[in-house]
C-alpha cells in the first residue's frame, strides 16, 4: 500500500473501553480513552442534569439496533448549558467508547481537518501519513483558522 493509506489497526492504542454501567446508573467523571480529542475541561460545578445524560446513554450506549452510525442531537435556545451537557457526557461516559472526538463545524470548509487531526490523535493512519497531514492541521491551529 502507499503510504497515503490508513492502515494502522483501528485498536492501535491496545484501549479495551470498560463495561458499560446499567442504564438506569450515571457514573463518576473518568478519563477520556487514549488519543481523544475534547477542547473542554470538565466543568467542576455541573449538578443535576441526570435523566439528560441517561437519555444520551441510552440512545449511545443501550441502543437496540446495532449500526455503524449512531447519532443523538442535543438542541434548544442558547445559554441553557447544551455543550456543558455534551462535555459532561464525554466526561461520564467517554471511557466506554473507544475514543471521544469533539468536531469544531461551525466552518463547514475545516471539517475535514477536524476529522484529521480526530485520526491523527488515535493513529489511525499510517504514520508517515500521519505526520505530514498532523503538521498541516497543527500550522491551521497556530494561525487561527480552526479553533
Amino acid at each position: 500500500m502507499n503510504d497515503q493509506t490508513p492502515t494502522d489497526d483501528l485498536n492501535a492504542s491496545g484501549y479495551v473501553p470498560p463495561r458499560v454501567p446499567d442504564p438506569g446508573q450515571v457514573p463518576e467523571p473518568g478519563r477520556l480513552p487514549p488519543g481523544s480529542r475534547l477542547p473542554f475541561d470538565r466543568n467542576a460545578l455541573f449538578t443535576g442534569r441526570s435523566e439528560p445524560l441517561l437519555d444520551l446513554a441510552r440512545g449511545l450506549l443501550h441502543g437496540q439496533v446495532a449500526s455503524a452510525l449512531i447519532t443523538q442531537a442535543i438542541q434548544g435556545m442558547g445559554g441553557i448549558g447544551k455543550t456543558q451537557l455534551a462535555v459532561e457526557f464525554a466526561y461520564r461516559y467517554g471511557r466506554f467508547f473507544h475514543g471521544v472526538h469533539w468536531l469544531n463545524c461551525a466552518v463547514p470548509g475545516a471539517i475535514s481537518a477536524e476529522i484529521a487531526v480526530c485520526g491523527c490523535g488515535v493513529h489511525y493512519v499510517k504514520r508517515s501519513w500521519n505526520q505530514r497531514r498532523c503538521q498541516k492541521c497543527r500550522q491551521a491551529d497556530r494561525e487561527g483558522h480552526r479553533k
